[in-house]
């Protein structure tokens, strides 16, 4: 062997190892490049070496955003493979690349069918080493992605936990990037919009860092979307301006189509319709160019809310039929499917509102339980809980005041259950505030008002405005209680166990709550099956929160929702301590009080009180 051939044997090993590694890394670019100067004869087993380089460029020209290139690459690339053993790794990578591909463009079954044969493949393969860890990796990422777009949030938080870890360990800080970024999207879509710009953040720092466009691009659109979420729209459309100014520049089209659509939604926000008109053209471009239903339905429901935001009768038309393609066909991501589903029922109001009909009624709520389950099945509890409070604005519409209450109850548990403080607040000045309005609602209820002021007095539209722009409405500021009497009562037979009174100038009957109670439990169980209820008497509320076999009654003046936070850790201090919780347990079973229990009670109460209030 000549000098020039030890040498060239030698640059040609190394090469392939900086490639791996760049792979491995998630360094695509610099992959690439070193790929092209690659002489493989040099290398040993020069046959399987060229099927692993053909797979690792079919790899970086998808992550670079080439995804229908990379397709027919990849589905090439399989079909000349006849050696199921020599070809193994190289199709899974390939395989891996064309997951992706459909993932990025919506495609989701396909892309799923990619990742169960890639996890297949992957179970005989030695999962120790940092090749195959970087590919399990890449499949969990593909996954979440997968769970982000069907709007499994849960599952896409999991599973994006899963893989940052590894690529963690791997050292592969552009992965890494996304993956934060990804997890932060996906709190976004959850609605826990504090914790989703921390996680991109994280993300935003490391991309800087190491200068990794197409993430921190991708980090830029998601916090103009967060803050296009908060009501921030100038901070808004300067994220998506810089975000967008990114994506040319790499060429990145399908992500480029994406902020561009919320660049659209901002621009119609601010009202600035020659702006969203501009990105219109832009995307309609991309749109002509990409086989992508993901894709066709962004630019089709951006344009529908330009059309809607011209506000012309022809134009109302154009974005009703647009908004109602989209609702009727697959989804490809839940947001978009969800924007024309409450746009609908915003169009629909306003017919109702000119013509003083009711008739489109049961289109808005078919379109309410569509968008309801939606945000059930793919695990938006932020947006359960909205639709949950829009079903109940419906219902006063439909002066259907008991199931209105019962709705935003449902609506403030599942927020506060979840962790979204802040919403469940919110609804619970929307119930106080229903309280409030109750004689006005029985006064309507008699007197047969219009639909057109049904309408106004629910102030239905303020919501579905709101929910069609995923969007967070203003906190209330936050109000106390005036506490005046706390009592714990048996839930089924209804007499009192403890009672404390902290103002003496007004005392409930405790017999006539519980003969109340006692009559209303006779009937069903079922009366507990949504365990909180607020009754207002005069200028009081009752608060009833049942935790079985108790029923805990609060009574007070001012804001439900502090009160409901003293209940509730007074619940908790009770049962963090077990022999109390069993002794009033045993309470209810003999039916006989007991005093020490009772100043037990009395004394957590007192001191739950002194630290909240």
């Amino acid at each position: 062997m000549s000098m020039r051939d030890k040498f060239q044997k030698v640059r040609s090993k190394k090469l392939f190892n900086e490639i791996k590694e760049h792979m491995i890394m998630g360094q695509f670019k610099d992959a690439l490049e070193k790929i092209n100067s690659l002489d493989v004869q040099y290398l040993p087993d020069s046959e399987q070496v060229e099927l692993r380089i053909e797979a690792w460029k079919i790899m970086c020209i998808t992550r670079q955003g080439k995804y229908q290139e990379g397709l027919k690459l990849a589905d090439a690339f399989i079909q000349s493979c006849v050696e199921e053993e020599l070809c193994r790794e190289p199709i899974l990578d390939t395989i891996i690349a064309k997951s992706y591909s459909y993932s990025a463009l919506g495609k989701i079954d396909d892309g799923l069918d990619m990742c169960k044969k890639a996890e297949q493949i992957l179970k005989n393969l030695d999962l120790t080493t940092r090749e195959n860890r970087a590919r399990l990796a890449s499949v969990l990422t593909i996954q979440g992605l997968n769970a982000l777009h069907q709007g499994d949030l849960e599952l896409a938080i999991e599973i994006y936990s899963q893989s940052y870890p590894i690529l963690d360990e791997l050292g592969n800080k552009k992965s890494a990037s996304a993956a934060l970024h990804n997890i932060g999207s996906t709190y976004r879509v959850m609605g826990d919009l504090d914790r989703a710009l921390e996680y991109v953040e994280m993300s935003k720092a490391i991309s800087e860092e190491i200068e990794y466009i197409p993430n921190l691009a991708g980090a830029y659109t998601t916090t103009g979307i967060i803050f296009y979420q908060k009501g921030q729209l100038e901070k808004a459309s300067d994220n998506l301006d810089k975000s967008l100014e990114m994506f040319r520049d790499i060429g990145h089209r399908v992500y480029l189509a994406r902020g561009l659509y919320y660049a659209v939604v901002i621009a119609v926000a601010q009202e600035d319709l020659k702006r969203a008109d501009e990105y219109l053209n832009q995307m309609s471009a991309i749109n002509n160019e990409l086989d992508s239903l993901l894709i066709s339905q962004h630019y089709r429901v951006a344009k529908a809310l330009w059309h809607k935001s011209k506000g012309e009768p022809t134009d109302l038309q154009i974005a009703h039929d647009l908004f109602e393609q989209v609702v009727n066909e697959k989804i490809t991501f839940f947001e978009v499917t969800f924007q024309s589903l409450l746009s609908l029922s915003d169009l629909l109001l306003e017919q109702m509102k000119s013509s003083d009909s009711e008739e489109h009624m049961g289109s808005i709520k078919e379109y309410a339980e569509m968008a309801l389950e939606i945000a059930v099945s793919q695990g938006s509890h932020w947006l359960e809980a909205e639709t949950y409070c829009l079903q109940a604005q419906i219902a006063l519409i439909e002066i259907d005041y008991e199931k209105a209450k019962q709705l935003l109850t449902k609506a403030q548990l599942i927020a506060d259950d979840k962790g979204l403080h802040q919403l469940a607040r919110r609804i619970s000045k929307e119930f106080d505030e229903l309280l409030r309005k109750e004689e006005r609602w029985t006064e309507i209820s008699k007197s047969g008002a219009s639909v057109s002021e049904r309408l106004e007095i629910a102030q239905i539209n303020e919501r579905v405005e709101r929910m069609a722009k995923i969007q967070e409405a203003v906190t209330p500021d936050e109000e106390k209680d005036q506490p005046i009497q706390f009592m714990l009562l048996s839930a089924h037979e209804g007499y009192c166990i403890v009672s404390k009174e902290f103002e003496t100038s007004f005392k409930v009957d405790e017999s006539l709550v519980s003969g109340f109670l006692s009559a209303i439990t006779s009937f069903s169980d079922e009366v507990f099956s949504l365990p909180l209820d607020r009754i207002k008497v005069g200028e009081f509320i009752l608060l009833f929160r049942a935790i079985m076999p108790f029923l805990f009654c609060y009574v007070f003046k001012g804001e439900s929702y502090s009160a409901l936070k003293k209940v509730e850790q007074i619940i908790e201090y009770l049962k963090e301590d077990e022999v109390l919780w069993m002794s009033l347990r045993e309470t209810i079973e003999s039916g006989k009080l007991n005093n020490q229990v009772n100043q037990e009670v009395q004394r957590i109460v007192t001191d739950v009180f002194q630290i909240v209030a």
